[in-house]
């Protein structure tokens, strides 16, 4: 038989769990109202009404309600270290003023529209790298501030699906690595909203942040933004109609002084080498001169070569670095500043009179940045017809946009031409340019694209792509899908 105490705890603990029953039934039928409207507010239990509610400002009881579902941090300052709060705090400063704003009802009228930018370029980007993926996203970044979207960053498909659970009627977009846009398609258990997983994102609202021309989407090139306007080069080069969101180079390019042509270095004048790593001049890495033609442009035209190599990440073997000295000029002819900040490489380029392409590295910010400097490019032809040269409707190029230029700016030579590089140095020598930057690269018409972007219906887009095309890709051919291994089905997409 029990002890008299123990019936008293027991009776005490039934008690306790009665009226915690009764008090949730009470809740739930007293806010039963506000919880249907909260449930017709999930875009996948109510997929009709989506639309109408991407359209729809917060009322007060609304903010307040979605104020209160959310916490009142994202990142806490004790969260990550020097470098990861590089992105976590606009994250953090983006969160806290949404939540004020839900509060107060005072939100700004992009305020509301949330981007989640799962993209590593944009954390690399606010961590200070330089490479061209990261001078983009810099761009997309300062376009968004003035925007004034919320824009928050994350680091994993796991994270970016939870805060995406927060407000999911509020984010627009999820700008996402090519690769991890394959990876949450293919995830419908945990990422991709599925019958499984009413609760994931739409693929639809998921954008790939990818700088070639491939289609790396699985609702094809809309759905994938690109730095070029790929649909203006050349028809030799590889198609693309993925979407054109482009960068500016202006703010660091204004930053610098800008120096006249007469006021450069003359004895020798400087022609600097678009070149980052040294293996860039072994010829398995498609080296457009030689050691020789580098040496015969310098004796020819009287210029001394800079540039800024290295050693790559990966550490050259023994072997390799026996062969440095093998494809670069005499050292007479050239100075290697080997790694330079952004600030001292483009004081360089205003010091220099022309910028050499040799093959690689390919669609470069460079040329635009020497451009906008007053400094012409030597851009290389690294693909043509044997017997039709000049034909150009069969050329690649290292930089396919800038080659529809042509001189004074731009000068496309075939690659291992050694007269052509001649006189394309001594043409860029003798007709100076005054600061050229393409309408399209100025910070205003990326926001133009950038708010087209965020703004687009993609949902109602999707449903149409599906409509007129059962295949992968939106029809695009090749296509990445397949080798993804994506199984493709109308359903897909969540539709």
């Amino acid at each position: 038989m029990a002890p008299t105490g123990q019936k008293r705890r027991s009776f005490k603990s039934q008690a306790v769990i009665l009226f915690t029953l009764s008090t949730l039934v009470y809740v739930a039928f007293h806010f039963r109202a506000q919880t249907q409207r909260a449930l017709t507010r999930l875009p996948y239990l109510n997929a009709d009404a989506e639309e109408e509610q991407q359209q729809h400002q917060p009322t007060v009881e609304e903010s307040t309600s979605l104020q209160l579902s959310i916490p009142s941090t994202l990142y806490p300052p004790e969260v990550g270290d020097a470098q990861t709060r590089r992105w976590m705090d606009p994250s953090e400063a983006d969160w806290v003023r949404l939540h004020r704003c839900l509060l107060h009802n005072t939100c700004g009228p992009n305020q509301l529209k949330v981007v989640l930018v799962q993209s590593m370029y944009f954390r690399n980007a606010l961590r200070g790298d330089l490479d061209g993926e990261e001078i983009w996203a810099m761009s997309a970044i300062e376009a968004m501030a003035n925007l004034g979207y919320t824009v928050l960053y994350v680091d994993s498909l796991r994270d970016m699906v939870r805060i995406y659970q927060f407000f999911p009627s509020l984010v627009r977009i999820a700008i996402v690595n090519d690769w991890d846009a394959f990876a949450c398609w293919k995830d419908t258990e945990n990422c991709l909203r599925s019958e499984h997983n009413p609760f994931g994102i739409p693929g639809y609202k998921l954008i790939s942040f990818y700088f070639w021309t491939f289609p790396r989407h699985p609702l094809g090139p809309r759905w994938i933004i690109s730095p070029e306007p790929y649909q203006l080069q050349l028809p030799g080069e590889f198609p693309s109609n993925n979407t054109y969101l482009g960068y500016s180079i202006e703010k660091t390019c204004r930053s610098t002084k800008f120096v006249p042509a007469h006021e450069r270095p003359a004895s020798p004048p400087q022609a600097w080498i678009l070149a980052k790593y040294f293996m860039y001049f072994f010829p398995e890495k498609d080296f457009a001169w030689s050691k020789e033609i580098l040496d015969d442009v310098a004796a020819a035209t009287g210029v001394r070569f800079g540039m800024a190599i290295r050693e790559p990440p990966e550490p050259m073997t023994e072997e390799q670095k026996e062969r440095i000295p093998l494809y670069l000029p005499e050292e007479a002819h050239y100075v290697d500043l080997h790694r330079l900040d952004q600030a001292h490489f483009l004081y360089q380029l205003t010091q220099s009179r022309v910028v050499i392409g040799i093959g690689r590295p390919t669609i470069s910010p460079t040329p635009w940045n020497a451009l906008c400097l007053g400094v012409p490019f030597i851009n290389v032809v690294t693909e043509f017809d044997d017997e039709h040269p000049d034909d150009k409707t069969k050329w690649k190029t290292q930089h396919p946009i800038t080659a529809v230029l042509g001189p004074p700016m731009v000068y496309n030579v075939r690659k291992g031409d050694k007269q052509g590089l001649i006189d394309a140095v001594r043409a860029a020598l003798d007709n100076p340019i005054d600061s050229f930057v393409p309408e399209r690269m100025t910070l205003p018409s990326i926001e133009t694209r950038m708010a087209a972007l965020v703004d687009n219906d993609w949902e109602a887009e999707e449903r149409a792509l599906l409509r007129e095309c059962r295949e992968p890709c939106g029809c695009t051919e090749p296509c990445d899908v397949l080798a993804q291994g994506i199984p493709w089905h109308v359903e897909v997409g969540g539709v």
